[in-house]
């Protein structure tokens, strides 16, 4: 809280009326401190004013396809959600974060958008899961693989890449939740083959 103070003086809102962003850094550490405190209510007004203050920087007239800074916040606000179990909330916010990024990566894809929506795919394909809705998690996992094989060609990455590898075991594991076995096998042969090449002992 100190440190919001310290940021406040520094970026008043006479003269940063939108904000800035060291005052979203500022508030993300709060919100992580609150997590690891296991305060819970003090964690969400957080993430809920981290949020906020992402829109209020990043407004949509100004940012028509949105900002990866929304979308960070939309994801922590949504996985804090999960991690207490208020699964509609989760599902919610995390939808809004892929949707912000579906549209910045149309727009003009970056690494920066490309890791968080590795990130998105897999906290929303986790919590479907989680809520039985296993066979849109298992879509969303192989959009996830599929976009990592073209970050990662082979004739780039002839050895292959960890997103690669992480995607192939999320879709294993999905369809073994499912009691696809077949399906499993299939990714869990295709993640051992990819693990090897990374990491040949």
């Amino acid at each position: 809280q100190q440190g919001l103070r310290h940021y406040r003086e520094l970026y008043p809102d006479d003269r940063y009326p939108n904000g800035h962003e060291d005052f979203i850094r500022a508030l993300r550490t709060v919100a992580k401190s609150q997590e690891e405190a296991e305060r819970a209510e003090e964690a969400e007004a957080a993430w809920l004013n981290l949020v906020h203050a992402a829109q209020r920087l990043y407004p949509l007239e100004e940012y028509p396809e949105g900002h990866i800074s929304i979308a960070e916040s939309l994801r922590y606000l949504g996985v804090h959600y999960s991690d207490n179990d208020r699964w509609e909330f989760a599902v919610n916010y995390l939808r809004q974060s892929l949707g912000v990024l579906q549209k910045l990566n149309s727009h003009a894809p970056q690494s920066d958008v490309h890791s968080e929506l590795n990130l998105t795919l897999t906290d929303l394909a986790r919590v479907l899961n989680e809520q039985g809705e296993t066979e849109e998690a298992i879509a969303l996992a192989d959009e996830r693989l599929a976009m990592n094989r073209r970050l990662h060609p082979k004739e780039d990455f002839p050895i292959g890449h960890e997103d690669i590898l992480q995607s192939l075991k999320s879709l294993s594991d999905l369809f073994a939740a499912r009691d696809d076995h077949e399906q499993a096998l299939h990714y869990d042969e295709l993640s051992l083959q990819a693990a090897t090449a990374l990491y040949p002992s």
